[in-house]
């Protein structure tokens, strides 16, 4: 189940993403244009059909770094610019929120349950796009496809795996969110 682990990791953190970046769009005082704009880009790559068919793909498990470039990359797809630090601080509150809800899972098939709930929030971001709510669509088909039938054991292979992921993560999160301050640069 380790070849299964990627999806739910990269999907959970997106949909961490996607919030903190709305609620620091919000926050500053981005007009509502851009803000969309910016949550349109990001969830229309992230959830690319070529890259979602190679996401689900057996594979090994990117280690953390390798997972932060890419949402990088995905949070560079906008017309949003952040700052080194800023992304490094975005990206510790994603994985510590994260590793928050896998901890707070009372079995291991929980964890499929908090990735569909990060799917609902991102469904509810593309809701005036038809091309993304079908894109969401197909991702909940995927999910729902290779998870749903798994055997106890296999989410608990697939539990350990996230949690091999998310070990050593000692972040301390209110520090982090009371220093959260992001560099904005609209405009390409």
């Amino acid at each position: 189940m380790a070849d299964k682990a990627l999806p739910i990791i990269f999907l959970n953190l997106s949909g961490e993403m996607i919030y903190v970046i709305q609620q620091r769009l919000e926050a500053q005082n981005i007009s509502e244009d851009k803000s969309r704009k910016v949550i349109q880009d990001i969830i229309s790559t992230m959830l690319n059909d070529q890259f979602i068919k190679e996401l689900f793909e057996p594979q090994h498990m990117y280690s953390r770094s390798a997972m932060q470039s890419v949402f990088e990359k995905l949070v560079h797809s906008s017309i949003m610019r952040l700052n080194n630090n800023s992304m490094s601080k975005l990206y510790d509150l994603m994985l510590m929120v994260f590793k928050y809800q896998v901890i707070n899972c009372e079995n291991s098939e929980q964890i499929l349950l908090v990735t569909l709930n990060h799917m609902d929030a991102i469904k509810n971001c593309a809701k005036p796009y038809p091309e993304l709510k079908a894109k969401v669509k197909n991702v909940y088909s995927l999910l729902i496809s290779n998870y749903k039938d798994m055997s106890h054991d296999d989410y608990e292979c697939l539990y350990k795996c996230i949690e091999l992921f998310l070990q050593d993560l000692n972040i301390r999160v209110s520090v982090l969110l009371k220093s959260l301050v992001f560099s904005y640069r609209l405009g390409r």
